[in-house]
């Protein structure tokens, strides 16, 4: 019995049965959003993209600056209180070397 209705549903599915209207019928509606959004993008210019995303990448890495100091393992204290223990140093520095690729490659 199983076999016979997975044969069914199978020969249905592979003719376009029941699913061809549904799938033509969503293709109709968002073909003209896929439309619509690719004349949006496609009308910014990748100079404007590059800007968006360093001034993103900056502002992020300011943020970073004004969060509270971490240190990786706070059972270990102060650790001297060197600067290089604290965790912002090097999200900052990671955040300025991928600004740099990205305005040098851009």
């Amino acid at each position: 019995m199983i076999g016979i209705l997975s044969e069914v549903l199978t020969s249905i599915i592979a003719e376009g049965g029941f699913v061809a209207p549904v799938r033509e019928a969503l293709i109709g509606v968002l073909k003209p959003v896929a439309t619509w959004f690719y004349e949006l993008t496609a009308g910014v210019p990748l100079w404007a993209v590059l800007l968006l995303f360093v001034v993103t990448l900056l502002m992020l890495a300011g943020w970073v600056i004004s969060l509270k100091s971490e240190k990786p393992d706070p059972a270990q204290g102060s650790g001297g209180g060197r600067i290089f223990s604290d965790l912002r140093l090097w999200a900052v520095l990671i955040l300025l070397i991928q600004t740099v690729i990205y305005l040098v490659l851009g």
